[in-house]
């Protein structure tokens, strides 16, 4: 039962470890926060191909398109070429009378591949697609995103109608929703009657929620809870747009279908005799 201090040379030897492993710890903390930032400031915005002046080659194999204001007609004496191998002087002169950017797509190949278009066109476009690419999987994200709710037994209906309310929000962004009943013992609901109880809540908070659709139904998750999955309603409302559209090319089909006679004069006195 005795304290033992260490004193002296090792004492202050255990004393300087601690305090460089301090040290460190905080000068890593130090170097992953000026990481992050210098991660999150804004890249240069720049030619992401090299294109005009920029591209260093003798010789380019240029292909032709229909937005290369006719290059690969005027090149061809027959018929339009599909690609050639020319100068690259030419093709920065043929740019230059058609107004557009020669543009280096792929600078591994001998020659490297080069087109005639309009480059801010092109990364306008390039950045769409990149944007809607991200938009995709941000969906997706959240569509694998459940959230949950929690509802008491005895909930009142305000309280029933935020909750509605809440899982409005997150169906119209695209997560799922799961919504969990927790019984409890002060409630006053045997447990045989649970499974009875539950049903009638989730049908009382379904008639309070919008369009949606419901995945997975009320079920029991043990002897206290009661879980239902819900998603957003994009089936029903496709099918139902299906069927209008379906409706309408039905309508404007009998409205402008017209019944044609076919057949000679003779055959037609033949038939009134």
């Amino acid at each position: 039962g005795q304290t033992v201090r260490l004193g002296g040379r090792v004492g202050g030897q255990l004393h300087q470890s601690r305090g460089y492993a301090q040290g460190r710890t905080i000068q890593a903390a130090n170097e992953k926060k000026l990481q992050k930032r210098e991660d999150e400031k804004p890249q240069a915005v720049g030619p992401v191909h090299k294109i005009n002046e920029m591209i260093t080659a003798r010789q380019i194999r240029l292909v032709y398109s229909g937005d290369d204001g006719g290059a690969g007609e005027a090149a061809g004496a027959d018929k339009p070429k599909s690609h050639e191998v020319i100068s690259t002087m030419v093709a920065l002169r043929r740019a230059r009378e058609a107004g557009l950017d020669l543009v280096e797509l792929n600078s591994k190949a001998v020659p490297p591949v080069c087109r005639l278009m309009d480059y801010d066109a092109f990364r306008y476009e390039e950045r769409r697609k990149e944007r809607d690419t991200r938009k995709m999987t941000v969906q997706r994200r959240r569509h694998d995103d459940i959230k949950e709710l929690r509802l008491s037994a005895r909930i009142s209906s305000n309280d029933l109608q935020t909750k509605a309310d809440q899982t409005m929000r997150f169906l119209k962004v695209g997560h799922k929703v799961t919504m969990r009943i927790e019984f409890k013992g002060k409630d006053g609901i045997k447990p045989a009657q649970r499974p009875a109880g539950g049903a009638i809540l989730f049908e009382e908070f379904c008639h309070m929620l919008g369009p949606h659709r419901v995945e997975l139904e009320g079920k029991m998750v043990g002897p206290n809870h009661m879980t239902m999955t819900l998603t957003q309603a994009k089936e029903a409302n496709a099918v139902g747009k299906k069927k209008k559209k379906s409706l309408a090319s039905a309508a404007s089909v009998g409205e402008d279908t017209e019944v044609k006679v076919v057949g000679t004069p003779a055959q037609f006195a033949a038939a009134e005799a």
